[in-house]
C-alpha cells in the first residue's frame, strides 16, 4: 500500500481507453486498488476545453461528490443542468443521472469522491444516454 497522501501531478493517468471517459484525463488517487481503501475512491478528472466530457451515467451503489478545483463547464443532475465553476461543490445522490462537460474555451478539472464504494466496479456503472441532458 501507498501512503496517505496523494498528489494528482504525481499520480499517472487512469488507462481510460475503450471507455467513455477516453477523451478526459482521470487519475484514480483513493480507493481499494490505489490503497486498500474499503469505503471511498476519490479522482481527479480533467475535461479538455471543447465541450469535452463523458456519457450519462448512474452509479446505482455510490453517492458522488464533485468538486472543480478549476475552469467551468456544465454538470447534469438528474432532470438539471448547472453551469459549474472553480470552487463549485456538486452532490449527486446515489442512483441519479449525472454528467459533465467542459467549457468551449477552457479546461474544466475536478476532483471526484464516491461514497460507500471503495472502486468503480462497487459503486456500479449504468450508461444513461437516453437520459443524457448535455
Amino acid at each position: 500500500m501507498s501512503g496517505y497522501v496523494f498528489r494528482p501531478h504525481e499520480t499517472p493517468p487512469s488507462d481510460t481507453s475503450g471507455t467513455p471517459f477516453s477523451a478526459l484525463d482521470v487519475r484514480e488517487m483513493i480507493g481499494s486498488a490505489q490503497n486498500g481503501a474499503q469505503l471511498t475512491m476519490v479522482g481527479q478528472t480533467t475535461y479538455p476545453l471543447g465541450g469535452v466530457g463523458h456519457e450519462a451515467h448512474i452509479h446505482p451503489d455510490a453517492e458522488e461528490t464533485l468538486v472543480v478545483v478549476s475552469g467551468r463547464g456544465r454538470h447534469q443532475v438528474g432532470d438539471e443542468v448547472f453551469h459549474i465553476v472553480e470552487g463549485d461543490v456538486v452532490f449527486i445522490p446515489r442512483g441519479a443521472v449525472h454528467a459533465t462537460v467542459s467549457a468551449p474555451d477552457e479546461d474544466l478539472v475536478a476532483v471526484w469522491v464516491l461514497g460507500g464504494a471503495a472502486s468503480l466496479d462497487d459503486a456500479g456503472y449504468v450508461p444513461a444516454a437516453g437520459e443524457g441532458l448535455l
